[in-house]
């Protein structure tokens, strides 16, 4: 891990507004200022509507704040254009989602392959690679498989082998075993964390209770929109 001095994420006083034409605006991220270090597995644990995905979001740049700032890399993110926070988010950050978000018309294998599209290399290098993650997450015999042919299990497999096809430094997964029982979505828990552990990818992972979260190095709470508490593993 790296010096507490330097965090691979930093928000400071983050905030996130959702105006309403006839009520009072949704304040989802309220003042959030947290630090996320390299190689950490970071859980962000709260009821529904906490803002935790709303967080998440900025964090990974799929959203701007409302005031407060996102710093990646000792980089402010509010200075970046579109396409710079594109090119963040396509080397940088793999996203994991509750609904799976694969390509309904791909197999299971292109659904990994075409997250290699933009990168240099040959189409032999590609299907290696999506060959390779396939494997390393026993999901070879279902390559050819579109993904309603798959449990939600499987999905979500084939989702993190997307989200790692880039080798990113972080990994954000929104509610990953939301969608599964808790035999199928213990499996999901414990393959991310072995790709924190192995490959020392920062790891921070949204629940409202259905993820194991004292799997994580650091727990943090929220409630409306604010960090309220947090708990460090003893290990």
């Amino acid at each position: 891990m790296e010096a507490l001095t330097d965090p691979l994420i930093e928000t400071r006083e983050l905030t996130k507004i959702y105006p309403r034409k006839r009520e009072a605006p949704v304040v989802a991220v309220n003042g959030v200022n947290i630090r996320i270090f390299s190689g950490e597995f970071l859980a962000i644990v709260g009821r529904s509507g906490c803002g935790k995905t709303t967080l998440l979001n900025l964090i990974g740049a799929l959203d701007r704040p409302t005031s407060g700032a996102v710093i990646f890399k000792n980089k402010n993110l509010g200075a970046f254009s579109q396409r710079d926070l594109a090119l963040l988010r396509r080397q940088k950050v793999g996203f994991i989602f509750q609904t799976f978000n694969l390509l309904p018309a791909l197999t299971a294998f292109e659904n990994i392959e075409v997250a290699l599209a933009t990168m240099q290399m040959s189409r032999d290098e590609r299907r290696q690679k999506a060959k390779t993650l396939l494997e390393s997450l026993e999901l070879m015999d279902k390559a050819e498989h579109l993904p309603l042919e798959l449990s939600a299990g499987q999905q979500q497999k084939v989702a993190i082998a997307r989200a790692m096809a880039r080798d990113p430094p972080l990994i954000l997964a929104d509610e990953p075993t939301g969608e599964m029982d808790p035999v199928t979505g213990g499996e999901i828990a414990s393959m991310l964390v072995e790709l924190n552990q192995k490959h020392n990818v920062t790891v921070v992972v949204t629940s409202h209770g259905t993820f194991p979260y004292k799997l994580a190095k650091r727990v943090l709470f929220m409630k409306d929109g604010k960090i309220v508490s947090q708990e460090q593993a003893e290990y």
